[in-house]
């Protein structure tokens, strides 16, 4: 009887173990926060493209290789904002965001590709934006980005 329940003991020890990471079945994946930006005539406030002074045909978003990144432009309800698909290279890395011919936005940021409970998770610090103020709204995580215009109205951008 003894013999018997070491057999059995045995054989759920050796075959009933599972040699699976529990994470395998349970796992998930959260990509980079979005950034998305809200570009601003830094005096009125207005939205650039809004008033027509920016246009959307313009933008192109560049990596620190030169390659073009995607960026979708939503204009919905008055407001018009770019969503950035940046952030999933983890480290440091910068990028460039051409509005137009006269505006160019440098961007820096740090992303980590975090690991808990079984889920993989971007985690985005040391966000910077060169050449022009801004600041993320409390609310909605938007960042504004408040561009400079000369007075005259056929004046470039700087």
């Amino acid at each position: 009887m003894i013999r018997n329940c070491i057999s059995l003991a045995v054989f759920f020890l050796l075959f009933g173990c599972s040699t699976t990471e529990p994470c395998e079945e349970n796992s998930c994946f959260t990509p980079p926060p979005a950034i998305i930006f809200e570009i601003l005539d830094a005096e009125t406030g207005k939205n650039l493209y809004s008033d027509g002074t920016l246009k959307v045909e313009d933008i192109v978003l560049l990596d620190k290789n030169q390659n073009k990144v995607n960026f979708q432009f939503y204009s919905e309800n008055g407001s018009n904002l770019l969503y950035l698909n940046i952030g999933w290279e983890p480290g440091t890395n910068l990028y460039r965001l051409i509005l137009n011919p006269n505006v160019e936005i440098t961007i820096s940021l740090h992303s980590e590709l975090k690991e808990d409970n079984c889920c993989s998770y971007y985690v985005i610090s040391d966000f910077s934006i060169s050449e022009y103020d801004f600041e993320r709204s409390a609310t909605t995580g938007n960042y504004k980005v408040f561009i400079k215009k000369l007075p005259d109205a056929n004046s470039e951008i700087y």
